[in-house]
């Protein structure tokens, strides 16, 4: 039995659901969605917080080749030229215990360009360039982002955030949490590191969706 079938199994024998995994282990719950469709494996971390919360023997230290893991798909990161609004339909994103669809599969076709990675992904990863000087210093023009749908936002991380109707705009912003609503959803300042670019202020789900982590940043030097 490969490591998704036996995470299936173990959490139905503990009547547990994704979204309990995840919030036991602080990741999304794509992440656990991810690790049961054997798309990608858990670090030794979690392994071992799934050990200890399923009460299954997994060997912390086996290979994603060795726990029988397809993860071809999350070995480099698609370049997303111009980033699509499939996350909305209705208004409503992609947070269920359903997976996400293959970036290969996408309605707007295949990437051109891939980024080969030497991390283990949580999620599905994408990649995009900075467009602008928003996020300047740190980020300019030209630079590589790479961001997994896997990670679990905090305040004071930088997120990729797409807002809502009617501009659909996608970008890189720290994010800053200043309370809760009624509802319980995080309202938040969406911050551009350069200060002569605007902060949104809104809520969660409501007026934008943080749709991934940073997990790495690249910049190629052009020659003189």
């Amino acid at each position: 039995m490969n490591l998704g079938k036996k995470l299936i199994a173990a959490r139905h024998a503990k009547r547990m659901t994704q979204a309990q995994i995840a919030e036991k282990l602080g990741v999304t719950v794509q992440a656990v969605s991810q690790w049961e469709k054997d798309r990608t494996i858990p670090g030794t971390a979690n392994m071992r917080k799934l050990m200890g919360l399923l009460d299954i023997d997994l060997d912390a230290n086996m290979s994603s080749l060795d726990q029988g893991v397809n993860i071809g798909i999350n070995v480099s990161a698609p370049l997303i030229k111009e980033f699509p609004t499939i996350f909305f339909a209705e208004g409503e994103q992609d947070v269920t215990e359903d997976d996400w669809l293959d970036w290969d599969e996408m309605p707007f076709g295949k990437p051109v360009e891939r980024l080969t990675i030497n991390w283990e992904p949580i999620g599905n990863i994408f990649a995009i360039t900075v467009k602008d000087m928003s996020m300047a210093p740190d980020f300019i023009e030209g630079d590589y982002l790479i961001i997994d749908s896997g990670m679990k936002v905090r305040p004071g991380a930088l997120a990729f955030v797409q807002t809502r109707d009617p501009s659909f705009d996608s970008f890189l912003r720290k994010v800053r949490l200043t309370g809760m609503s009624d509802d319980g959803k995080r309202v938040m300042e969406i911050v551009p590191l350069n200060p002569d670019y605007p902060t949104l202020k809104g809520t969660e789900g409501i007026d934008f969706t943080i749709t991934g982590g940073l997990r790495e940043h690249r910049r190629v030097f052009k020659p003189a």
